[in-house]
């Protein structure tokens, strides 16, 4: 709930905004735009930055054997698909 300080606050910034001029009202327009698109702006770098540590911390842990083992599986399967590609275009 609004308490009387809430109140105040309101009344006072509701005078100061009504005895502004235009240009002073675009320019509170723009400068509030401007700091919400910086915050925007913050939250998805720092989304993103999380979303860059989950993947560092699954690649640290990520070991020899399980990059050697992908890449036969990837040479393998490259393999079968050429030469039933091959296979398919004799015919």
């Amino acid at each position: 709930m609004f308490g009387y300080k809430d109140y105040v606050k309101w009344k006072l910034l509701s005078e100061v905004i009504d005895n502004m001029t235009d240009e002073e009202r675009a320019a509170l327009f723009h400068t509030s735009k401007a700091d919400r698109n910086h915050s925007e702006i913050m939250e998805a770098l720092q989304d993103q930055r999380e979303q860059i540590s989950r993947v560092s911390s699954k690649v640290e842990k990520q070991s020899w054997l399980t990059d050697f083992a992908s890449d036969i599986a990837a040479n393998f399967t490259t393999d079968g698909i050429i030469w039933l590609a091959s296979r398919l275009l004799r015919r």
